[in-house]
């Protein structure tokens, strides 16, 4: 364009004109972007600068997610030890409520005297029988109620089995006869008999008269001397409620061990052994039912049966509306000397086998089967079994299980009432202790948690966890036989309460450091964005200003190229 000539206005004006179209360029970027530094060309200083404290901003961001998934894990820990130290408080009170009803030792004998008069006094709590005691003849117990008579070992695991010995040659007399509310316990119990004759209705141990009676780690004995001639019961319920867990019963009486008279109701769980010495006696059975009593053999229960006689009627009877239930889970072991029947239900009894109950029968003539229930099978009036392949529908042959040792009393303990509610809260405890987790992490399981406070991970806190399950804070007595274990248990709720309010504290710093640093790391990317932005953002204000001034010069600058203009267009007049 070097051929066009323009005069020095008209250039200067241009010029201004290229000018302010550049700055214009400037000022409308920054109103786009809001920036006055948007790259290295614009200010190098500037744009590094604030690119440094930007990034530094964003891994700070970033450690804030992990100090918030951090603090919800603190709090999912604090969570449960605030539900879990409610479980134990509810624990503490069922314990202290046992402990107010707990029995007392109201005696410790060691003889027949001093036995008699522990009874006489008619105080409630438990007599502890120390050592053998033989009864003179025809001396029987009959206990008031709220008393209990266990052996040494009840208290001391360590002490010897007690026994007591009786000589009988009444008509209708029991060893020992009940009060309500009694417990029998860690004894050894044999009864003599020397008559002929003896009541149904009486036996070693009975409980008569609508009373509550619990008998576990028993050994009854009940010898005879003479032929009877009609049954009598080793362990004995008449109008009355027994509940009876791991018990080991030989009878050489002849007759009923077990049995369930007049509304009688006798509940076996755990290991019960029963060894029927009854040489050829023919009323033998070792459970029996008569007259609307009923016998439940509980889920759990595991029947020993083992008959050494050589005539055998039925090991397991009912008579006259009686009922015998064998429950879901629960299994009995036959063992005789003869191939006899097992079952035996007459006139209007019931004897009703739920579904999943196993049964093993052996005999001295070879035979040697286990079945398992598949159906409940309710035996019909006047039905006896003794081989369970005549009903395959409701049973199947299974591999032969091994018998237990019926020469064994089991010592595992039942727990009381109180004691099976404390129990279940434990349980609730440490199922919410190990349901306390945050993403994997559960800080009451001795798991570790890493929270970094800064980005080069040179500041930071390990928050080590703790195994806070009942077991890990000392608390091991799960069960209650006497007011000196309740009060163990008492002692170590109170340390574990005490325990987790620290862990409580310990986790509540924690999390107050935490956030703590939470707040310092969210203002400290505040000062950090807006020390980037006083670098590189714009004044938009200013910015704005600067495009109206531009603006106007511009304008300006038109009409000066066009004023520039019209000396060049007065030529044109002339022509």
């Amino acid at each position: 364009m070097s051929a066009i000539s323009l005069t020095a206005s008209m250039r200067s004006n241009l010029l201004s004109l290229q000018n302010i179209a550049s700055q214009q360029d400037i000022v409308q970027n920054r109103l786009a972007t809001g920036l006055k530094v948007s790259s290295a060309i614009d200010n190098p200083s500037s744009y590094y600068t604030a690119s440094s404290l930007n990034n530094r901003a964003a891994d700070l961001t970033a450690l804030l997610d992990s100090m918030s998934q951090g603090i919800q894990t603190i709090k999912a820990a604090s969570e449960a030890i605030d539900s879990g130290t409610k479980f134990l408080e509810q624990a503490k009170a069922i314990a202290n409520q046992a402990l107010e009803t707990a029995q007392p030792v109201i005696a410790r004998v060691s003889n027949e005297a001093e036995l008699l008069a522990a009874i006489e006094s008619g105080e409630q709590g438990l007599i502890v029988v120390d050592g053998d005691i033989t009864m003179s003849v025809n001396v029987t117990l009959e206990l008031k109620d709220g008393q209990s008579l266990v052996g040494a070992r009840y208290l001391n695991q360590n002490a010897s089995k007690s026994s007591l010995s009786f000589s009988l040659d009444g008509i209708g007399v029991s060893a020992i006869s009940a009060g309500n509310n009694t417990l029998f316990s860690d004894l050894r119990i044999n009864m003599k008999t020397t008559i002929g004759i003896v009541n149904s209705s009486y036996g070693a141990v009975s409980a008569l008269n609508k009373t509550n009676v619990k008998l576990q780690n028993l050994d009854v004995h009940t010898i005879k001397n003479g032929e009877a001639n009609w049954t009598i019961g080793a362990i004995v319920s008449d109008n009355s409620e027994m509940d009876i867990r791991n018990v080991r019963v030989e009878a050489d009486t002849g007759g009923t061990v077990i049995a369930a008279y007049n509304k009688g109701m006798i509940n076996l769980s755990g290991n019960v052994n029963i060894i029927c010495n009854n040489g050829s006696y023919i009323y033998g059975n070792a459970l029996y039912a008569r007259n609307e009593g009923i016998i439940n053999v509980t889920g759990d229960a595991r029947l020993n049966f083992k008959s050494t006689g050589t005539v055998l009627p039925y090991l397991i009877s009912t008579y006259t509306n009686g009922i015998i239930n064998f429950e879901r889970g629960s299994e009995a072991f036959i063992e005789t000397k003869i191939d006899a029947p097992i079952f035996r239900n007459e006139n209007r009894g019931e004897i009703n086998i739920m579904e999943g109950v196993v049964i093993r029968e052996k005999d001295d003539l070879g035979f040697n089967k286990s079945w398992k229930s598949t159906k409940k099978y309710n035996l019909t009036d006047n039905e006896e079994i003794k081989d369970f392949d005549t009903v395959p529908d409701k049973f199947t042959a299974i591999d032969n299980v091994a018998y237990p040792n019926p020469d064994e009393v089991p010592e595992k303990r039942e727990a009381t009432d109180a004691g099976k509610s404390f129990n279940s809260i434990l349980v609730q405890y440490d199922s919410l202790i190990q349901d306390g987790c945050y993403k994997g992490i559960n800080l009451l399981n001795s798991q570790r948690l890493k929270i970094n406070f800064n980005e080069d991970r040179s500041s930071g806190i390990e928050i080590l966890g703790v195994s806070a399950l009942s077991a890990d804070l000392g608390i091991v007595t799960a069960e209650w036989q006497n007011k000196a274990e309740i009060e163990k248990s008492v002692s170590e709720l109170e340390e574990a309460i005490n325990t987790l309010r620290g862990y409580a504290s310990q986790y509540g710093n924690y999390y107050s450091i935490v956030t703590t640093r939470q707040d310092f790391t969210e203002n400290l990317i505040n000062v950090l964005e807006e020390g980037a932005h006083k670098l590189t953002l714009a004044d938009m204000n200013q910015e704005s200003a600067n495009m109206l001034a531009l603006q106007t010069s511009q304008q300006l600058a038109v009409n000066s190229l066009s004023l520039a203009s019209q000396a060049s267009q007065a030529v044109l007049r002339l022509f």
